[in-house]
């Protein structure tokens, strides 16, 4: 019998995996998207929700100018990572795996269908990263909020849902701190 998160559903996603690569296109297709979108760059790429590392290591393998970096919460599956992929960093997706670590790409691939509440983790991802990401990107030149208000405003976003969040479920959010941290960091 197979528990979530050992090693045997770290192997069967992998052969899954192979197989909607191989036989059926789907996967093939997220894979040569992620692929194209890295190609000729020189990023530090994050795959959250690594699993076993194939496509990390496609991703170092395809890209060998990129900073790669697998995470996971699977101990099992990190372990086979870190021993077939030995030229990349994989990390355990703990609480503080993400201290003093910027990446310029981060990969969710196939990770939402382990969330208990997907909408929620996309609000997050939303509230907390791109629109605080967009605003100091387009909106913080000097036609627009200016370097002093765009960044002020990139702030809001992750504080306010912070504090929203923090008064609805008693919990420092996550994503928020992550994007006090990134729109600082920037």
């Amino acid at each position: 019998m197979i528990t979530r998160y050992d090693m045997g559903y770290a192997l069967l996603t992998t052969f899954t995996s192979f197989l909607s690569m191989r036989i059926f296109y789907f996967r093939g297709a997220e894979v040569d998207y992620i692929l194209n979108t890295i190609k000729n760059h020189d990023y530090k790429v994050l795959d959250f929700g690594c699993n076993t590392g194939s496509l990390t290591h496609m991703i170092k393998e395809k890209n060998p100018n990129c900073k790669v970096y697998g995470a996971d919460i699977n101990k099992f599956a990190l372990e086979y990572s870190r021993k077939n992929y030995q030229s990349i960093k994989f990390f355990y997706a703990g609480e503080n795996f993400y201290k003093n670590k910027k990446f310029d790409i981060v990969i969710l691939s196939h990770v939402l269908e382990h969330i208990k509440n997907p909408k929620n983790m996309l609000l997050n991802i939303l509230m907390n990263i791109v629109i605080p990401t967009l605003i100091l990107t387009k909106l913080s030149g000097p036609h627009y909020l200016g370097p002093i208000w765009g960044l002020v405003t990139a702030l809001a976003f992750p504080i306010g849902y912070g504090l929203k969040d923090f008064i609805t479920n008693r919990k420092i959010n996550f994503f928020s701190g992550l994007g006090i941290v990134s729109v600082l960091l920037t």
